[in-house]
């Protein structure tokens, strides 16, 4: 919801055609959608808090695509960190994002995390699907933040 601009027909066969056309994004929505809007950049970053939406991406990228994630930021799966936080200084490190005393730049690092899911560094990817339901995400980023 929310991310298509202009009207598009995508002719997948001879007797198929998908019409994709913008909508009206709704002024209510469960805090989870929310977030998942946030990560993809359809709802305004100012709206968030930059942490927020870099560790939601983090817990959606490390329960559905773990191994873009891994390759992406060359971290063995089983090294990935259970703390959102500390993944994202993880990432910072090793990035180079350190400031003075060799503490990590978290704003950069939350930021360059956004910015290539969004942009499609890791892949093209959904965080949805019509089978899953919402409980093993919703659960997680609740506890978490």
């Amino acid at each position: 919801p929310g991310h298509t601009r202009d009207f598009q027909r995508i002719v997948i066969s001879n007797t198929m055609t998908l019409i994709d056309t913008p909508g009206i994004l709704w002024h209510k929505f469960e805090p989870e959608v929310g977030l998942r809007l946030a990560v993809m950049g359809t709802i305004k970053d100012s709206i968030l808090d930059m942490f927020m939406i870099a560790s939601a991406a983090l817990l959606m990228l490390k329960a559905a695509w773990p191994n873009q994630l891994a390759k992406r930021y060359n971290i063995e799966q089983d090294e990935f960190p259970e703390l959102e936080e500390e993944f994202i200084e993880l990432i910072g490190r090793s990035r180079g994002m350190l400031q003075k005393g060799g503490v990590v730049d978290f704003e950069r690092a939350c930021n360059i995390i956004v910015k290539e899911t969004r942009e499609g560094k890791l892949g093209r990817m959904s965080f949805e699907s019509p089978d899953e339901t919402d409980e093993r995400f919703s659960a997680r980023i609740f506890e978490t933040l």
